[in-house]
C-alpha cells in the first residue's frame, strides 16, 4: 500500500466500496481489483466493488490508481462526495477564498487535492439536502477553464490519492463527522449565483443552467417536455447524465440508472400496467443498452406501483368536470396547513412523487435550529434510520431513545456529585403547537426496535393515566412483612406483603397536561413524589387507614428509577404546569424539546429490520448492568470543570432561565447514557460534548417555549434596533445572516417576530416595536 494512502480516514478504509481505474483516451473508468484492468467496475453495481486492501495493492501512478464510489449500504449511503473543480493554483498551491470558506464550513471532513492540481475532493458523512448536483461557475472564479462544484451520494466514483490538504486538517484527526450540510449546500448555490457561469441559448426563457436539467411543463399526469427530452434527446454525458433535445433544453440525473427509473414510470403512468408495452417504447428510446434486458422486470415492476399508487391518489381527487391539473398542484392541496410551504423545487417536488416512498421536506419553522452534528455514536445512527420516512421532528424522537435508554439501564450506572448519586433516569417534555407538530409521531418506529431489545420493560415499566401519587408508587414498592389481626383466630397473623421486583417506571403520557394537573394539586404530593423520582430517592406515602384485607395503605419504594417522557403543547404547558414550579425545582428537572413537523411521508416508508441495532442495544444493556460508578477520564474531568464554568455562568434570561437552573446535572446524566451506549466504563470528552449539543437545543427549546422567542430572534431583534432606518428582509439576509438562510426561512422567521408584535411590518420593511 502507498504510503500516502495512510491519511486515508479509517471509515472509508472499513467500506468495500473501492474500485481501480486507469486512464484510457483521456478518461478514467473504473475496473474491478485484481482483474489486471480487464473488467470494467460500474459506480451502480456493488459486486464490482471490492475492499480497501485489495485495491490498495494496485500501484499509484498518474495514469492508474484507486476510487472511492459513492453509494452502496445504509452506512455508504451516508458520505457525499464534493468535487471542487479550479479553486487551486497548481503552480503556486493558492486557493480561492471560496474554497477557503469551503473548507472551513467543513472541519469533520476529509480533503485531498485532485490528481490535475486544479480541485479539491472532499468527502463529508451526512445527507444531501437538496437533488442539484452541479454548480457552474464563471472561468474568472478560480483557475482553468472549468471553475464548477459537483456533490454526489450515489452513482459517483472519485479518485483517491491521499494527497490530504495537510495545511488546512490536522493528519493525526481526520475523521468523517455528521455534518449540517444546509449552510454549505447553500454556498454552493451562492457561488454560482455570485459568478454566473457564461449564458448560454434559451427556449421560450427558461433557464439551461448545467445541472439543473429541463424546466418540465406538467400536464395532468405526465410531465410531457421531460418524456420528450428522455424519448427523442440525446445524451451528452454520461456523469452525470445530461440530455438535451436541440431546442436549449436539457435534463440532468445522478446517472443513467435514475434516468431510466425516471422514463419507465412516466411510461407507465402514460401506459397503465402493461409491462409489454413500457418495454416496447422504452427499447425505441435513447436509454436502451444491453443491461436493461436484465433490469428490464424489476424496473418496470417498481414504476408500475409508483403510476399505480399516484393515479390512485389522483383520481380520488379528480372528477369528469374537473380541470386537469398537474399532480404537484394536486398533492399541494392535500396539505392541511396552508403556511407549512416545501423547502424544496417544484422540480425537486415533482421527481420526488416518482420514488416508491416520496419525503417532502417542509421548510424550517421559528425556535431552536437543528443541527445533524447533535447526532451522535449508535443513538445518532439510529434515529438518523428511523427519522428518514417520518414526519415527526428528529430532535423528539432522540431526547425520547435516550431517555427510554435510560429507563431501560434501571438504578446500575451511576456517577457522583459529592455524596449524591445520580443514575440514568431522566424527564423530558416535546412541545408542539398543535397535533400538527407530529410530537409523537416517531414513538412507535423506536419502540418496534425497543421491544426486541427488552419487552418487558416497554410492556409492563412504561405506564400512563395516573390518578394519584399511590398509584405512582404502587407500581414500584417494595415488599413489607405486616401484621393483621384474624378475628377466626382472635391474633395477629404476620403476612409478607409482595412488592414489585422492577423498579423501573416510565411514565408515558401523550397529553403531559394531566401528570401537571396531578402535580398541581397539594392533597397528592405528586410534585414531590416527582421530584424526589428524579433524585432518586424514596418514595413514601404514609396514610392513615387499612385495606379491606387489613393491611396499610402506605406505600414505600427505596430505590425507585423512575423516568417521565410526555408530549404537550406550548399553551398548555405553561397553563397547566404546577404552581411554583419555576421556583420548588419542578421545572428545571424536565428536559424542554421543541419540535415540529419536518416533512411530509404520504405513504410512509419501507419496513425497518432493527436486528443489528437490536443485538448492539442488547449488549449495550448488559455492559451497563455490570458498571456501578461511572467516572470521568482525566481529559474529560479537566474539560468538565470549564464546561461547568461555561454553563453555570451562561444563564437563559425571565422564565426560560428559572426551567433550565439544573443545566449541569442534565448534561452529566445525558453523557452518562451516550458513554454506556458506547459501552465506555468512563465518560469521555466526546460524550461531554455530545450531551451539551442536545442539551444546547433543550435550553433553546426552553427559550422559545417560556419566552416566546428563540436565540437566533433575540440576536437579530438586537440588531434590529442598531439600524438606523426599517430594513428589507433581503437586507437582513445580506447583512445579519450573510446569506446562510434561505429567504423562504427568515420570512418564517419575521412573520413570527410580527405576530408576537415584536417587529412591525410597514410595506416591505421591518422596524422593532418600541
Amino acid at each position: 500500500m502507498s504510503a500516502a494512502l495512510q491519511a486515508v480516514p479509517e471509515l472509508l478504509k472499513s467500506m468495500p466500496n473501492w474500485v481501480s481505474w486507469r486512464m484510457v483516451n483521456g478518461t478514467k473508468p473504473p475496473f474491478i481489483c485484481g482483474t489486471n484492468f480487464t473488467e470494467h467496475a460500474s459506480s451502480t453495481d456493488p459486486t464490482t466493488w471490492s475492499t480497501f486492501d485489495k485495491a490498495s495493492a494496485n500501484p499509484i501512478s498518474e495514469t492508474e490508481g484507486i476510487g472511492f464510489v459513492l453509494g452502496g449500504d445504509a452506512l455508504s449511503q451516508q458520505i457525499l462526495g464534493f468535487d471542487l473543480d479550479g479553486c487551486r493554483n497548481p503552480e503556486t498551491g493558492d486557493l480561492t477564498s471560496w474554497a477557503e470558506e469551503f473548507l472551513d464550513s467543513l472541519p469533520s471532513s476529509y480533503a485531498e487535492y485532485t490528481p490535475s492540481g486544479y480541485g479539491l475532493r472532499i468527502w463529508v458523512r451526512g445527507k444531501l439536502p437538496g437533488a442539484k448536483r452541479m454548480f457552474k461557475m464563471d472561468p474568472k472564479a478560480g483557475f482553468g477553464s472549468k471553475v464548477q462544484i459537483e456533490v454526489y451520494d450515489s452513482a459517483r466514483y472519485f479518485t483517491v490519492t491521499g494527497n490530504a490538504c495537510d495545511e488546512y486538517f490536522d493528519r493525526q484527526v481526520l475523521s468523517i463527522g455528521d455534518s449540517d450540510l444546509r449552510r454549505v449546500y447553500q454556498m454552493c448555490d451562492d457561488l454560482h449565483v455570485k459568478f454566473p457561469p457564461p449564458s448560454a441559448p434559451t427556449t421560450s426563457g427558461e433557464s439551461r443552467e448545467a445541472g439543473e436539467g429541463a424546466r418540465i411543463q406538467s400536464t395532468g399526469l405526465v410531465s410531457t417536455t421531460k418524456l420528450a427530452l428522455l424519448t427523442g434527446g440525446t445524451i451528452v454525458s454520461q456523469t452525470p447524465f445530461v440530455m438535451e433535445d436541440g431546442k436549449g433544453n436539457s435534463i440532468q440525473y445522478p446517472s443513467q440508472s435514475e434516468a431510466d427509473l425516471a422514463l419507465v414510470t412516466a411510461l407507465a403512468i402514460e401506459h397503465g400496467n402493461n409491462p409489454d408495452l413500457i418495454d416496447e417504447e422504452f427499447r425505441k428510446s435513447p436509454l436502451y443498452r444491453e443491461k436493461w434486458d436484465r433490469l428490464a422486470d424489476s424496473t418496470i415492476e417498481k414504476a408500475v406501483k409508483t403510476a399505480e399508487r399516484l393515479r390512485g391518489e389522483w383520481d380520488k381527487k379528480k372528477s369528469e368536470s374537473e380541470e386537469q391539473q398537474s399532480l404537484s398542484e394536486f398533492l399541494k392541496e392535500q396539505e392541511p396547513v396552508a403556511a407549512h410551504e416545501y423547502d424544496m423545487t417544484e422540480e425537486e417536488f415533482e421527481s420526488e412523487f416518482n420514488e416508491e416512498w416520496p419525503v417532502i421536506r417542509l421548510r424550517p419553522q421559528p425556535g431552536p435550529e437543528w443541527s445533524d452534528e447533535i447526532f451522535y455514536g449508535l443513538s445518532g445512527e439510529i434515529i438518523k434510520r428511523a427519522s428518514q420516512y417520518n414526519e415527526a421532528h428528529p430532535a423528539g424522537m432522540l431526547l425520547d431513545f435516550l431517555v427510554s435508554m435510560g429507563s431501560i439501564f434501571g438504578r446500575t450506572c451511576y456517577f457522583n456529585i459529592n455524596s449524591t448519586k445520580h443514575y440514568s433516569n431522566e424527564f423530558m417534555v416535546r412541545v408542539g403547537d398543535s397535533s400538527y407538530s407530529r410530537k409523537g409521531g416517531g414513538r412507535d418506529e423506536i419502540d418496534r426496535l425497543l421491544r426486541r431489545v427488552d419487552k418487558n420493560w416497554l410492556d409492563s415499566r412504561t405506564l400512563n393515566g395516573f390518578g394519584s401519587s399511590e398509584a405512582i408508587i404502587d407500581q414500584i414498592r417494595n415488599s413489607s412483612v405486616q401484621s393483621r389481626f384474624d378475628k377466626r383466630s382472635n391474633s395477629y397473623v404476620t403476612t409478607h406483603v409482595p412488592g414489585i421486583d422492577d423498579k423501573r417506571l416510565c411514565v408515558r403520557e401523550g397529553e403531559m397536561a394531566s401528570l401537571f394537573l396531578l402535580a398541581s394539586k397539594t392533597e397528592s404530593r405528586a410534585d414531590v413524589i416527582m421530584r424526589d423520582g428524579w433524585d432518586g430517592k424514596a418514595l413514601r406515602n404514609i396514610v392513615k387507614g387499612k385495606s379491606a384485607d387489613g393491611f396499610s395503605n402506605s406505600l414505600v419504594c427505596e430505590e425507585p428509577h423512575f423516568s417521565v417522557s410526555g408530549d404537550t403543547t406550548r399553551s398548555e404547558l405553561i397553563a397547566k404546569l404546577p404552581d411554583g414550579s419555576d421556583e420548588n425545582g419542578f421545572g428545571n428537572r424536565f428536559l424542554y424539546v421543541y419540535v415540529y413537523r419536518t416533512k411530509l411521508c404520504p405513504v410512509g416508508g419501507p419496513e425497518i429490520d432493527w436486528s443489528n441495532e437490536a443485538a448492539q442495544l442488547y449488549d449495550v444493556i448488559e455492559f451497563a448492568k455490570k458498571q456501578g460508578c461511572v467516572g470521568l477520564t482525566p481529559t474529560a474531568y479537566t474539560t468538565w470543570k470549564r464546561m461547568y464554568a461555561q454553563i453555570e455562568n451562561s444563564p437563559l434570561p425571565g422564565l426560560a432561565g428559572k426551567m433550565t437552573s439544573r443545566s449541569s446535572a442534565h448534561v452529566r446524566r445525558l453523557a452518562l447514557i451516550y458513554a454506556m451506549l458506547d459501552m465506555s466504563s468512563s465518560v469521555h470528552i466526546k460524550h461531554l460534548r455530545a450531551a451539551q449539543l442536545l442539551w444546547n437545543y433543550c435550553a433553546d427549546s426552553a427559550q422559545y417555549i417560556f419566552n416566546g422567542t428563540s436565540k437566533d430572534q433575540i440576536k437579530l431583534l438586537r440588531w434590529l434596533e442598531k439600524q438606523p432606518v426599517p430594513v428589507t428582509r433581503s437586507q437582513i439576509r445580506e447583512d445579519f445572516y450573510q446569506r446562510h438562510k434561505k429567504a423562504e426561512h427568515i420570512e418564517t422567521i419575521m412573520d413570527d417576530l410580527v405576530g408576537l408584535k415584536k417587529v412591525k411590518l410597514t410595506g416591505d420593511t421591518y422596524s422593532v416595536v418600541q
